[in-house]
This record gives C-alpha cells, structure tokens and sequence, in this order.
C-alpha cells in the first residue's frame, strides 16, 4: 500500500519537479551572448536618464557588447538597495517590445482606474522575466513597478513618477539603435 501511494505521489508531482528543472535552467538573452568564450569582448556603456524612487535611484544604461565583431545592445537597469542590488538587461527585442507595452499600458490605464475590484494589476513580462506594469489598490491610484529579477530585497523598483519611465525609455530609444 505504501508503494502505491509512494507512486502516486511521484506520478502526481513529477511535471512540477521537471518544470521547475527547465526554467531554472533557462539562460537569458544577455548570458547566451555574453557566455561565448574564446573570443575579445569590448563592453561600453552609456548613461541613460535614472529613475527615481523613494527608496533610491535606478542607475540606467545601454550596455553594447561587441564580439569577435558581432554587437548586440542591452538595457541595464540596476537597483541598490542597501547591501543588495538586482539588475535586469533588456535585449534589444525585447526593448522594442517593451516600449510598445508601455505605451499599451499607458491607454489601458484610465478605463483601469474605473473598476471596483479591490486590486488590479496589468503587466507586461519580457522573454527574460522582467516585469513593467501597475496595480491598483482600492484607493483607485496607479503604482507603476518594474521587476528586475524573479526574487530578492532590490527585485522590485517602484518609480516615482510615470514621467520618470516615459523620459527613460524616450533617452534609451536613442541609444539603442543599432
């Protein structure tokens, strides 16, 4: 009987076991790129306008890394947070789509600022994991978050304005052409 419900418990569990494998195992855009080896790698930043928060500033840049003559550009946002800090680089795919959800989430907002459900939240997730959206709380204002990681103290960045996004993407937009 013990082996029996030994087995259906594995049965039961095992997707999950499995699942959990492969999206730890998922390399991001950055590490695939960066993680060629045996080749010169030229890494150059270039500041991009920060963000604000009330717990710190968001540093921002656009990282170009050029290999063996191949170049890709990322967006780098780091947030300290006492002796922590995340950071998120944002593949130049990515970016583009992230800034047409920006702007998606933008117009969505106001008919989200009408509901009466206790909490709202409208996100958008890039291939990467990280996060752009807003929730609502039942006081009916928007705050806007970026996730940077999927876990620690520095993960989440909370900007103080909306404008303060709306200034950064328009400076990396720039700087991100290739």
């Amino acid at each position: 009987m013990t082996r029996i419900f030994a087995l259906i418990t594995i049965s039961i569990f095992a997707p999950f076991l499995f699942a959990a494998d492969s999206m730890a195992a998922q390399e991001s855009k950055y590490d695939a790129f960066f993680g060629q080896s045996g080749s010169l790698i030229t890494f150059t930043d270039r500041n991009v306008a920060s963000l604000k928060s009330k717990e710190g500033i968001a540093d921002v840049k656009v990282r170009t890394i050029v290999i063996s003559g191949d170049s890709q550009k990322f967006l780098k946002i780091t947030n300290q947070v006492e002796d922590s800090s995340s950071t998120a680089f944002i593949s130049n795919d990515d970016f583009s789509d992230l800034v047409n959800a920006f702007d998606a989430l933008k117009a969505q907002l106001p008919t989200d600022e009408d509901t009466t459900a206790d909490y709202l939240e409208n996100k958008f997730v890039t291939d990467d994991g990280f996060q752009l959206g807003y929730f609502l709380s039942s006081k009916g204002k928007a705050s806007w978050y970026l996730r940077l990681e999927p876990m620690g103290a520095s993960a989440q960045f909370f900007p103080k304005k909306v404008d303060d996004l709306e200034e950064m993407f328009a400076s990396a937009k720039e700087l991100m052409k290739p």
